[in-house]
Formats: structure tokens, sequence, C-alpha cells
């Protein structure tokens, strides 16, 4: 704990370097730790998963809604992506939290719904990869291009607190490579040994 004149030193200094970031650390600091994890589990929420005769289909497979939407990059898992079974190259059932860490945070699969804020290296965020921040299990589908379905998502806008608050658009980009989490490990093993 700081001395309370340190602290208030460090107070105006935010405030007249940047007050934005100033007031939003503010907020945050006041912000139960819940709130962030809430506001995660939202991101991903309608996540699923249908293996059937006609291919795969990932995202919010539950949602009647979900054909209709056209959601920004971090929310993509509200929307459905499709793949046929030609499509398909292989598919495979994670549970070792060692391989489940690095899917989180390859950077060739790095995407905004496992993610509160973009990290700065980051240019695009991978469509179809749908990694959940606390997930213990997920299905990764490698594809060939053939006649899969990248559905319509849109760019945001997300604001960085230095330099005066700039922003800049993140854009999706299509992956062949796509990631869903799941609470059924087996069971989707055994339906997927249906698929081939």
């Amino acid at each position: 704990m700081l001395p309370l004149t340190v602290e208030a030193v460090f107070a105006v200094l935010g405030v007249l370097v940047n007050p934005g970031w100033f007031t939003m650390n503010v907020v945050l600091l006041f912000t139960p730790p819940g709130l962030v994890c809430a506001a995660l589990v939202h991101r991903n929420r309608p996540t699923g998963i249908v293996v059937d005769e006609s291919g795969i289909r990932i995202g919010a497979v539950g949602s009647s809604a979900a054909a209709g939407r056209h959601p920004t990059v971090n929310h993509q898992s509200w929307t459905v992506f499709r793949c046929p079974r030609e499509s398909v190259i292989s598919t495979r059932v994670v549970t070792d939290p060692a391989s489940l860490r690095e899917l989180r945070t390859s950077p060739e699969l790095r995407t905004l719904t496992n993610r509160w804020s973009v990290p700065r290296t980051m240019r695009t965020c991978k469509l179809g990869v749908l990694t959940a921040p606390f997930m213990r299990a997920a299905l990764v589908i490698e594809l060939t291009p053939h006649d899969v379905t990248f559905p319509d998502v849109r760019p945001a806008r997300f604001y960085r607190g230095r330099n005066g608050g700039s922003s800049r658009r993140m854009h999706g980009e299509p992956s062949l490579t796509w990631v869903a989490p799941t609470r059924h490990p087996e069971a989707l093993r055994e339906a997927l040994s249906h698929l081939s």
C-alpha cells in the first residue's frame, strides 16, 4: 500500500496525462473479476457443435436467429460456421491441458473469443477459431477451402489506452483450422467416428 500523498500524485498525473485511461483504471479497480469473466462467457455462450451426415457445424448451432446475424469479430461464436464432409481433412478432440493452452495462445490461431483485449501484435482475428478462455476440451478441424461456409462477420474497432485513445479496426481472416470448445469430449469422439 502506497502512502496517501504518493497515491494523490499518481492520480493527478493520471488525469493530466490521459484522462480516459485514468478513468478506465478507476472503473476497473472497482469492477469485480466476475464481471470480466461474465463478459467472456457472454461472448462464448451459444457455442456448440453439430456433427451429422452432411458435415460439421460450429458456433450458435442451437439458435434459430444465428443465420440472420452479422456479428463483429469478437462475437463470431454468435453465428454458424459450416463445412461439408468432403472439406474435412482431419478432426481431433483435444483434452490435454498443455495442448489446450497452445490452442488458446498460438499466434496462428489468434481470436477474440478468448481475450478481453487485443494484443498489440494481433493484426486479424481468425474466423472459425472459437476457443474459450476456460475450455477443458476442444474440437480441432483441419479443412480444405472447398465449400466451407464463412459467415458475414463484421470488423470491430478497438481503442488503446495510450497515445490519447487511438484506435484500430480488427478484421476477420478465414482460418482453415477451426476450433470449438466442447463439454462432452467422449460423445464428440463417438460422433466423429461415424463421420469418416
